[in-house]
Order: C-alpha cells, then structure tokens, then sequence
C-alpha cells in the first residue's frame, strides 16, 4: 500500500491505472470506450485525487491523434462529466485540443471539435483561472 491512502483509494486508483492501460494502449475500441466511461464516472466516494488523476489520463488520451476520433470525444464528455472535479489541467486540455484543427491534429475532425467547445462550457469553475486560454 502506497503511505498517505487509504486500502479503499488504492484499490480505485488500480481501477484508474487499469483504464489507463486499456484507452491509451489498447487496440480494442470497446474497450477504450469503457475507459473513457469509467475514468469519467468514478465511484461515489472517489476522492479527488482519483478524479483528478483519472481526469489526466482522459486530458492524455485528447492529446493523441493515434486514438480514434470517437474515443478521443467520449474523453472529452467523460471530463466534461466530471465537471469542476476534473481541475483546471483537464480544462486546459480541452481548451488547448479544441485550437489544434489542422489536418492531422486533434480537433482537425469537426465532431471531436464541436464535443470539445460543448464539454468546456459544461466545465463550470475549471475553465477559470489557470485553466483558461
């Protein structure tokens, strides 16, 4: 067990580290889809270190051109899920994907753009501040 968790936030931060594993390195779209959904729905009692670190992963998976377009927008609705829990680092991410629409970036597919400007306005507070462009 890692000092400073709990057996109980440990256990969930395997669940993360799991997701993880399956979006970025899987070839299996069904299951990279069940990774954005689970990365953005955690458990209730997830603190928010397990939101914020499932929330990086998602704010990765954005990043990468090599993921199919559709896994790359259920990232973006998974951490437009998790709101003003996913932080400001989350809300960069989405912010800094949605300028990169050239061919051959990330948001160069106008789907994924148009569900990256829907999911930073469903971020609240996370878009202030920092996290703002």
């Amino acid at each position: 067990m890692t000092v400073g968790i709990t057996e109980e936030e440990e256990a969930h931060l395997q669940v993360v580290y799991a997701a993880r594993q399956d979006l970025l390195n899987g070839e299996n779209l069904g299951k990279q889809w069940d990774a954005t959904q689970t990365l953005g729905h955690p458990v209730e009692n997830a603190t928010s270190m397990v939101i914020i670190r499932g929330a990086e992963v998602l704010a990765e998976a954005l990043t990468r051109t090599d993921l199919d377009a559709g896994i790359r927008w259920g990232a973006a609705e998974s951490i437009a899920h998790l709101g003003e829990a996913a932080g400001n680092t989350a809300a960069f991410a989405l912010a800094k994907a949605l300028l990169q629409r050239k061919p051959g970036q990330v948001a160069s597919d106008s789907y994924v753009r148009t569900g990256l400007a829907e999911c930073i306005g469903r971020m609240g507070a996370a878009v202030r501040g920092s996290g703002a462009v």
